[in-house]
């Protein structure tokens, strides 16, 4: 069984590493002021977040063309048995769902396209997905490889600190209010992902200092 590994430009892999790593990731759409951009393609990560930290410039961010995972799904195929679809978190996107639904509505991929819910971002995405290239490396069976990566979500807890609640306030995970709130105390809430659930962790801080402190003590 030959397996391929897809992410997306959210495990902070870029397109010249998904190369060398001999995978594939899907580049994450983004709206600037209008015009439409695809990281690591037409805007670079550091571009996007100057363009993100300019209050006067308005920025959101999309699901990738479902249409345009298809095509790639069906081009990976032409030389693999299955593939394992490694998206960013579903606690913090629909992006997940989205690829699932595509997989079980398309004949040619049933059996073939595993998306897993990794419950992991950045950083810890990347290490899923080089994870999941060296069990498929080791000739692992395709089911195999997603209960060991769901079995590690589980056991593994993130925490992340926001230094501004203005990006949690924008992308509708936190209401205006708590966002004000928050600036006018200067609070730096500590977040945790465990599971399914992203939530706010421990009490929040007024330093980074401090916020640091609460993420690695033991």
């Amino acid at each position: 069984m030959k397996t391929a590994i897809i992410t997306d430009s959210n495990s902070g892999i870029t397109q010249d590493e998904a190369k060398r790593l001999g995978i594939n990731a899907v580049p994450m759409p983004v709206l600037i002021d209008g015009g439409m951009f695809l990281e690591d393609i037409s805007i670079t990560q550091e571009q996007f977040y100057e363009k993100l930290m300019d209050s006067s410039v308005n920025v959101f961010t999309f699901q990738p063309s479902p249409d345009k995972v298809t095509d790639m799904r069906a081009s990976v195929l032409k030389d693999y048995n299955a593939i394992i679809h490694i998206p960013m978190f579903s606690g913090l996107s629909n992006c997940r769902a989205t690829l699932q639904g595509c997989a079980e509505s398309d004949d040619r991929f049933k059996g073939m396209v595993f998306v897993v819910d990794n419950r992991r971002i950045p950083v810890p995405q990347k290490r899923s997905v080089l994870d999941a290239i060296q069990m498929a490396d080791e000739g692992k069976e395709p089911q195999e490889i997603v209960d060991c990566l769901l079995e590690a979500s589980l056991e593994n807890s993130i925490y992340l600190m926001a230094d501004t609640l203005k990006y949690l306030k924008k992308g509708g995970r936190i209401t205006t209010a708590v966002a004000m709130t928050g600036t006018l105390l200067m609070l730096k809430p500590v977040l945790q992902i465990q599971g399914f659930k992203i939530d706010t962790y421990s009490k929040s801080t007024r330093k980074l200092a401090q916020a640091k402190e609460v993420i690695i003590e033991p």
